[in-house]
């Protein structure tokens, strides 16, 4: 596949336009989280009582809400999740030819579907995706893909899925999947804070599940703290939700062309490439989101322009990640560093050469 992509003058224009939106909202939550953080600080100093606690908590939660509504409103019409969807709930049967699961709770929700924390017959417990069966033939086909990639093919850090069926509830009928149920997302991690050590072991994480699925033809296009989960205690990462992935294989069982045109559900960490009218995303696309991620995991912050909270501002020790970001952090696809070896490659060296009294194993690296 031809991985060169030249922006042209208009390009040019409309992804400044978006990235100075970006640049604009991302500043507004930076105030809004100082904001929290001043608020929270002068609730310690005087000691309030357990009202001005809810108070400052109910505040922080509608600020949040409204800028992600903010955010999410520069690039996304609204979205509804189809009405027969509300009948699923705690308690609903599902069965498949070889066992059965009790619906639990609502643990996720997309604009496609739902997701349910339930046990299965051995009292284990699973994450189940629902899908309306009359939510559209491409859709339809997308699914298809995701179960037969992520049923067939195995790898620590791609989500499985165990089993999937057919079900009707109501005059309403469902398709769905079963996965391993993860407790925690990247997003927790990085808002609860992580340990540095633990940040590289996610990075090279990701980096060995997308090597694994560019390898099968894949590409994600919608890698995000969110779409990154981990089992209780864990720092193994596991990508999810192909849901919108481009699938380049001819082993697939129905091929569906991503249209250049089709918008992501979150513009935060998706490529230029990605975000101009006419845009296509290649695999260093899903690159240029883990170093997005990179950086946040460290930082508390997205790049999204020139002038970014760096590595070393937070950890100084860390700093000689900055320059591995730098070769990420590439508005053209073929400038950016690529493939995964040769990122890990370099992670290593840079790990070698400037950690010596942090424990991080050499067994992290192939």
């Amino acid at each position: 596949m031809n991985n060169h992509y030249d922006f042209t003058d208009e390009q040019k224009r409309e992804l400044e336009k978006k990235d100075e939106e970006i640049k604009k909202l991302e500043e507004e939550r930076r105030v809004s989280q100082q904001k929290q953080e001043d608020e929270e600080n002068e609730w310690q100093a005087k000691h309030s009582s357990n009202n001005d606690i809810v108070s400052i908590l109910e505040s922080q939660v509608q600020q949040a809400s409204i800028l992600n509504s903010k955010f999410n409103s520069i690039y996304l019409p609204p979205i509804s999740t189809p009405n027969s969807l509300s009948k699923l709930q705690s308690g609903v049967q599902v069965i498949t030819a070889f066992d059965e699961y009790v619906l639990d709770k609502q643990v996720g929700q997309g604009g496609c579907g739902r997701v349910f924390l339930a046990t299965n017959t051995d009292k284990e417990s699973v994450a189940i995706k629902f899908l309306d069966r009359n939510i559209g033939k491409t859709k339809l086909k997308r699914f298809k893909n995701e179960i037969y990639f992520c049923e067939h093919n195995s790898h620590k850090n791609i989500v499985r899925v165990l089993d999937h069926g057919f079900w009707a509830l109501d005059k309403s009928e469902y398709l769905f999947c079963v996965m391993p149920y993860y407790e925690q997302s990247l997003r927790h991690k990085i808002d609860s804070g992580i340990l540095p050590k633990d940040a590289i072991h996610i990075f090279v994480g990701l980096l060995e599940g997308l090597e694994f699925a560019h390898n099968k033809g894949i590409i994600h296009r919608d890698i995000k703290p969110e779409n990154i989960l981990f089992a209780k205690n864990s720092i193994n990462p596991v990508i999810c939700d192909f849901g919108i992935a481009h699938f380049l294989v001819e082993d697939m069982e129905t091929i569906v062309e991503t249209k250049t045109t089709e918008r992501l559900a979150n513009f935060l960490y998706s490529a230029p490439e990605q975000r101009i009218k006419g845009g296509q995303a290649v695999f260093q696309s899903d690159i240029f989101a883990v170093g997005l991620i990179l950086n946040e995991m460290f930082t508390h912050s997205v790049p999204q322009a020139v002038e970014y909270k760096r590595i070393k501002d937070c950890f100084p020790e860390y700093g000689f990640l900055d320059s591995l970001v730098d070769k990420i952090y590439k508005n053209k696809p073929q400038e950016r560093l690529f493939p995964e070896k040769n990122i890990l490659s370099e992670l290593k060296m840079m790990c070698e050469e400037n950690i010596k009294n942090e424990e991080i194993p050499l067994s992290v690296f192939k």
